[in-house]
């Protein structure tokens, strides 16, 4: 196993954010019941909590998506918004030093 390996060399942080990704939406991160507002009724709704980590590959697309949302006034109204380019390695100083 990975822990047992490397476990010595991995943050106490690292290594609970691990955990969480491995337990996000699961019983694990706990559960929250959603129950209907009216008195008649007896249904009631259970979410398992997430993580909430940009590392997770669930919570962390939903976030990612979420802000993409929420920049796109920012962004020129083009067809292209990003355009890579090569430059001779001469100028690679120039252009890291700014």
């Amino acid at each position: 196993m990975f822990l047992d390996k490397h476990g010595d060399n991995i943050s106490p942080w690292t290594r609970l954010c691990v955990e969480r990704m491995l337990a996000c939406g699961t019983t694990e991160m706990g559960v929250r019941r959603f129950c209907c507002s009216s008195p008649d009724c007896t249904h009631s709704r259970f979410f398992c909590q997430t993580c909430k980590s940009k590392g997770c590959s669930s919570c962390g697309h939903k976030a990612t998506e979420q802000w993409i949302t929420e920049q796109q006034h920012i962004l020129p109204d083009c067809d292209w918004q990003h355009i890579t380019f090569t430059m001779p390695h001469l100028l690679w100083p120039f252009f890291n030093n700014r």
